[in-house]
């Protein structure tokens, strides 16, 4: 790395200021998602990050110190209050930062050098790795000591900040899409639906706003038709037997009923008004909340809809949240039903691209003497 300008955005310097933090601080806050227990903390032993495809650049800490080995060999040994001054240095940079990207001065890129970071944002490690998650990414890995377990974890953790454009936890494709009847449309209305566009893009809300209108009755099929055949059908039926009519359900109050409701800790309740008996909201509330809180789960620990699922759930590892106050804070997936909190209260309904070679979804076609629409189902974290 040269000492020109290097510039990158604000959740790509967030990153490294989480590295930068964890090496000076030495320890893991760990916090309730619910907000309902304490926190806790947890000593850290060591960091490692993918810096560059073969590139394993890890962080010993010992007493005051921090071991910087590359590929297992040493490079250096940096006190850990230089960390803490450069984590304060790249706080106030992001905090003062306007516009899309920004560069850093000399001082704090010769820094970079001198713990051997390229690139402020890590690569994933892979899923292969000992201690990465089996369905998320790893940005770090950190070793810790588990006071409460008595021992040394490794685990993979993937970074989330208030100042990157939130990620994916379930990327859509033509495999999640899911089919719907439409009954008593007529070809001419069919036709119309499809050219029903916002600008260059489908307009999916309006078109099943028209399409409530057009036809006598809108009926779920489950899970569209695929070139993986049965895979994802067969690894919803392991999460829970009517995790499919769940997901179908879902789909169907986003994209036809006119609240159109995004934030997946809205869903349950609305489930429950929208297809159970008045008298039973309460408990369909809890029953619809438990099948999205799982299924995210599954997702988060190893669920792959393209892949068959063996139904193995990684628990180690989970998330450092930064937020707006900079503090770096920890959910644990081990911690299963809180992490689940954390996932059902930080998740929403997105649309991927609806071109053929992705996703191929929100047009009306008929197939034996019957039309269809498909939607995708796609989730993406909040922040």
């Amino acid at each position: 790395m040269s000492n020109k300008k290097i510039s990158f955005n604000r959740g790509e310097w967030a990153e490294l200021y989480v590295l930068y933090c964890l090496l000076s601080q030495q320890v893991l806050l760990v916090a309730d998602p619910t907000h309902k227990n304490e926190s806790f903390y947890l000593p850290i032993l060591s960091v490692e990050r993918l810096d560059g495809k073969d590139r394993v650049v890890k962080y010993k800490i010992q007493d005051s110190s921090v071991i910087v080995t590359e590929n297992a060999e040493e490079f250096s040994i940096i006190p850990a209050l230089e960390f803490d001054h450069f984590s304060k240095k790249l706080k106030n940079d992001i905090k003062r930062a306007s516009g899309r990207s920004f560069s850093i001065d000399s001082e704090s890129i010769n820094f970079m050098k001198k713990a051997k970071v390229i690139c402020p944002k890590a690569q994933s490690f892979p899923m292969d790795t000992e201690g990465a998650q089996i369905g998320g990414k790893s940005d770090l890995l950190l070793t810790f000591y588990n006071e409460r377990l008595q021992r040394e974890q490794r685990a993979g953790f993937s970074i989330k900040t208030k100042f990157s454009h939130p990620a994916t936890l379930q990327n859509g494709s033509s495999v999640t899409n899911f089919r719907y009847e439409l009954v008593d449309l007529e070809p001419a209305k069919a036709e119309e639906i499809n050219n029903i566009r916002q600008g260059n893009y489908p307009d999916f809300f309006t078109r099943c706003e028209q399409l409530e209108l057009y036809c006598t009755k809108i009926v779920p099929c489950g899970v569209a038709p695929n070139r993986n055949g049965d895979v994802f059908r067969e690894n919803l039926m392991l999460v829970d037997s009517k995790e499919e009519e769940t997901l179908s359900r879902i789909l169907q109050l986003h994209y036809f009923e006119k609240s159109h409701i995004t934030r997946l800790k809205d869903m349950p309740r609305a489930l429950a008004n929208y297809y159970e008996p008045p008298g039973k909201i309460g408990f369909y509330s809890q029953l619809y909340e438990k099948r999205i809180s799982d299924y995210l789960f599954a997702v988060f620990s190893g669920l792959i809809p393209s892949k068959p699922w063996d139904n193995h759930k990684a628990l180690d590892g989970g998330y450092l949240c930064v937020n707006e106050n900079f503090d770096i804070v920890a959910a644990l997936a081990a911690d299963s039903e809180k992490f689940k909190a954390y996932l059902l209260d930080n998740t929403r309904l997105d649309h991927p691209s609806a071109t053929e070679k992705r996703s191929n979804y929100g047009f009306v076609f008929k197939e034996g003497g019957k039309y269809y629409i498909d939607l995708n189902l796609q989730i993406r974290f909040t922040r």
